[in-house]
């Protein structure tokens, strides 16, 4: 995968040619815009300054990383779709993760997610029609 970093007129400032192996799938800034996470075919999720450079690698998984949002008390948060799973990780370092099935295995996978900083909700959206 390969991400550009770009200004608002699509100057390019910084190519990542090798940001994940496979296709790059998901990213989305923090709330503050000082770092964006990525997730990707190979299943990993990577925190990245907003100057292009790899601050973290997060977390691995077994299957892709369709989505992922950032969130929590502090927006330190990240929930993290891959398959029929979210997982909640922190940005922190050595932080427990915290795994649920969403739905049933042959109901297909999250496609996408978002959580409101608000509420503290999370909404996911799957193959099978259904948000939850």
């Amino acid at each position: 995968a390969r991400y550009a970093y770009c200004t608002k007129m699509v100057l390019c400032k910084k190519k990542v040619t090798s940001a994940h192996h496979g296709a790059g799938i998901t990213l989305k800034w923090n709330w503050d815009g000082s770092s964006f996470a990525t997730g990707g075919e190979d299943g990993l999720v990577k925190i990245w300054s907003r100057s292009c450079s790899l601050r973290n690698n997060l977390s691995k998984y077994a299957h892709p990383v369709y989505s992922l949002s950032w969130g929590g008390h502090n927006g330190n948060d990240l929930v993290v779709a891959h398959a029929n799973i979210l997982s909640l990780v922190s940005a922190r370092p050595n932080t427990d993760i915290m795994e649920w099935e969403v739905l049933p295995k042959e109901s297909g996978i999250i496609l996408s997610i978002d959580w409101n900083m608000v509420n503290n909700l999370i909404v996911a959206g799957s193959e099978d029609c259904c948000y939850r």
